[in-house]
């Protein structure tokens, strides 16, 4: 948690996007927007720093959560096409 803390301490967002304390916590109560800026945005960041070279759990951990934040990105387009619909079945396996 430290180092995620750390991470969105010295990570500059634009003012478009929502901040999010950096002291949150697995008991925090962060809005959809906050989370989706912590999921997509600094759990990235810090996690891709931190177990790029890790063992073959981490990186498959990591791996599976990349996926995952790809096919939330993928849902969350304001259109779809028939790519994307593929590429969403695709991250969710």
């Amino acid at each position: 948690m430290q180092e995620i803390w750390t991470n969105m301490h010295n990570t500059q967002l634009p003012s478009w996007v929502c901040s999010v304390s950096c002291k949150w916590s697995t008991t925090s109560e962060l809005s959809a927007d906050q989370t989706h800026v912590l999921c997509t945005i600094h759990l990235p960041i810090t996690l891709v720093r931190l177990w790029h070279n890790a063992n073959d759990r981490m990186k498959a951990l990591l791996a599976n959560f990349m996926d995952l934040i790809n096919a939330v990105r993928v849902a969350n387009m304001r259109t779809t096409s028939p790519g994307d619909v593929e590429s969403y079945t695709t991250y969710m396996h």
